[in-house]
């Protein structure tokens, strides 16, 4: 008997959207203006490969920002490169009645998926506005480089300390330091591969992170004898820190010569046997006249907290518009738990707990996330006893 079969077979797949976590927002110079058809002020693009971003800008630019961002991308970065013209643009000098500024745009996390913001040039003005914007966005983290003209440890830690970006007041009148969501950084260090260059040592922080997050969750602090290692060997720093520094750049409390409000710098020392390596894992967050240290004070829990707002984020995109029902709920805890239990097996949190908060409003979900943090050790307390004897317990 004559048969026909006809088989439909699918083997296709749910696709899941691939998010950008770790970009660096970078703002350099290009030798490609504008006049030549090449870009303008302002003009930002995402990078991911070293060939597409030095035809774009141009392979003659010159710049920290842009020599930075060919390195990082080379180490497998991902690169939001803004283009300025002098550092006049990164300060908003001469701005016009009703302009937004350099940095506004990029307070837009519904445009643009960054986790750091990075500057080719530094100042006091310019650092401010780029915690400013990382703290509007609350999900980035502005790596601010103490120029080079502070070489002493005094004058590293007058420097942070006057930084003032203020506050941001959320939609719910939540209102937040700012200064959490930066992190400082000193001094200037050279590579034995390029002896000619003096990089920021913001730039040692992120070839670290670029490298070690290969291994390690970005919630485990990217300084020490692990994963403080920059791929490329460090020669020299423009200051050499010790002990004695890093005491006052990155006191615990306050007491003598520091004073509450004390902000923190990260540092590039030169450690026994490990040589020069990233030695600091705070941010800006002013120190607590009666609490000392708090969970905002370091900079890989900021990282983990980042990564939990974008969670979040991504979530409330991907359910607006559906019913409000408790089927919803249920979507959104199930959406948001896997990063927390891979935090909590991972050593990032102890436990958490997720909230459903009663609201007044129509057409809201109302959420709070409970976190109980892990930071990354510090101080050691240790003890040689000598005694007559020793009672050994099994």
């Amino acid at each position: 008997m004559p048969r026909i079969d006809i088989k439909e077979l699918d083997t296709t797949s749910v696709s899941e959207p691939v998010y950008n976590d770790f970009v660096i927002l970078i703002a350099g110079l290009s030798a490609n203006t504008a006049e030549s058809g090449g870009p303008k002020l302002g003009f930002t693009k995402l990078y991911e490969d070293v060939t597409t971003f030095t035809t774009d800008i141009g392979a003659a630019t010159t710049g920290l920002g842009f020599k930075m961002a060919k390195k990082l991308l080379g180490l497998g970065m991902k690169v939001q490169y803004v283009v300025y013209k002098t550092k006049n643009d990164l300060e908003d000098v001469g701005l016009e009645s009703g302009g937004v500024g350099f940095w506004v745009p990029f307070e837009d996390k519904g445009i643009y998926d960054i986790r750091f913001i990075v500057a080719g040039e530094t100042s006091k003005t310019i650092a401010e506005k780029m915690i400013k914007t990382a703290a509007e966005r609350g999900d980035a983290i502005a790596l601010i480089d103490v120029p080079a003209t502070e070489n002493t440890v005094s004058k590293i830690d007058t420097w942070t300390k006057a930084l003032s970006a203020g506050t941001v007041t959320r939609k719910n009148g939540a209102i937040e330091d700012a200064h959490k969501y930066g992190a400082a950084f000193s001094p200037y260090i050279k590579f034995k591969s390029d002896l000619l260059t003096a990089y920021p040592s913001v730039y040692a922080y992120l070839s670290c992170f670029a490298t070690h997050i290969k291994r390690f969750p970005e919630w485990f602090a990217m300084a020490g004898s692990v994963r403080g290692v920059t791929p490329e060997l460090i020669s020299s720093v423009s200051v050499e820190l010790g002990d004695a520094a890093n005491a006052i750049l990155q006191a615990r409390e306050v007491g003598g010569s520091i004073t509450a409000g004390h902000k923190a710098t990260n540092t590039i020392c030169n450690i026994r046997p490990y040589g020069y390596i990233v030695w600091g894992n705070r941010t800006l967050s002013p120190l607590d006249a009666t609490k000392g240290l708090t969970a905002s004070s370091f900079l890989n829990i900021r990282q983990l907290c980042c990564s939990i707002k974008k969670e979040l984020y991504r979530a409330a995109r991907k359910f607006t518009f559906e019913p409000n029902s408790d089927v919803l709920w249920v979507n959104f805890e199930n959406a948001i738990k896997p990063l927390l239990e891979k935090m909590k097996s991972g050593q990032g949190i102890k436990g958490y707990k997720i909230v459903k908060e009663v609201v007044s409003g129509k057409a809201i979900l109302k959420a709070r996330v409970r976190i109980i943090p892990i930071e990354a050790v510090e101080d050691f307390d240790l003890t040689v006893e000598m005694t007559d004897s020793i009672e050994v317990s099994e």
